[in-house]
């Protein structure tokens, strides 16, 4: 959780960026494509190269390892370069990940952690993206509300237009913005006991259409059962200081949602939190007195 500094105020209409950091997964070679088409939800075969697409890598029984973005930077019959991007912290886990079915795989895997990155938001809608350049990865971040891209790599330069919003209250911005857009974060909203359909992160990053993947059974039960899982995701705001992650609200009298993300939000606050299946939206509910309001994401 981001320390409960009030957000820079970020530009109206105009886009803005914040200095973060990201973990990059490259995989190169031969078996590249058909080593990840057998790992990650998404149809990595089926991907153009310069695009980029979100994916699930599971765990053999469905749960999430990793929720992160697959790009196809080369294609050729030397092999295919793609490159996976993890949230911060999490590469080293989707390396492990990997490397456990890698048996006699004709491809090399490489980590980089805390690529500096710089995350823009709000680009403006249907502008072309920055061209790649200085090895910097140009990557979609389709946000709600907030649509932008992740500028990966040293030397990257600040896009014309973009304003910098710097140090901690630029990251509490970021973090703000990612809450109201509904987007979970591993290590928060996402972590190895965590169904994905109920961190509502199934729907573009899984194809139905392509073959086996690990993990694959469990999702496509719960698709078949209509995406109902015990909790489900859910924006939340409040009036007191923001709660810590792991924080119990109730509903009549009953434990019923868990914080997972809170930041400030002016004199009051906004999170991201897993609501029981038998609550409707908006709901209100109980934090020790004060009221939270519980609405679905965006």
């Amino acid at each position: 959780m981001i320390d409960n500094e009030a957000p820079a105020p970020a530009p109206e209409g105009r886009p803005w960026g914040v200095r973060t950091g990201l973990d990059l997964v490259e995989v190169r070679g031969p078996d590249a494509v058909a080593y990840l088409q057998g790992q990650l939800s998404q149809d990595v075969a089926g991907l153009a190269v310069g695009s980029w697409a979100p994916s699930l890598l599971l765990e053999p029984q469905g749960k999430v390892t990793a929720w992160m973005r697959v790009g196809r930077l080369v294609a050729g019959e030397a092999g295919d370069r793609l490159v996976l991007v993890a949230d911060r912290g999490f590469g080293a886990q989707v390396e492990q990940r990997l490397r456990r079915f890698w048996l006699r795989t004709n491809a090399t895997l490489e980590v980089r952690e805390l690529v500096p990155t710089l995350a823009v938001r709000e680009w403006p809608h249907g502008a072309a993206l920055p061209e790649q350049r200085d090895g910097a990865l140009v990557v979609p971040a389709p946000w709600p509300g907030a649509a932008g891209f992740d500028l990966v790599g040293l030397g990257a330069e600040v896009p014309d237009g973009v304003t910098v919003l710097e140090g901690e209250a630029g990251r509490a911005c970021l973090e703000r913005a990612r809450i109201l857009a509904g987007v979970p974060a591993m290590g928060s909203e996402l972590g190895p006991e965590t169904i994905p359909a109920a961190a509502g992160v199934v729907e573009g990053a899984v194809d139905f259409a392509k073959g086996c993947y690990t993990g694959q059974e469990l999702v496509a039960r719960v698709d078949s059962r209509g995406n109902r899982t015990p909790t489900r995701l859910v924006v939340l705001s409040g009036t007191a200081p923001a709660p810590e992650p792991g924080v119990e609200l109730s509903h009549d009298g009953q434990p019923r949602a868990t914080v997972t993300s809170a930041v400030a939000d002016g004199d009051a606050w906004v999170g991201l939190g897993y609501l029981h299946r038998s609550i409707e939206t908006p709901a209100e509910l109980d934090d020790h007195g004060e009221v939270v309001v519980a609405v679905d994401r965006p």
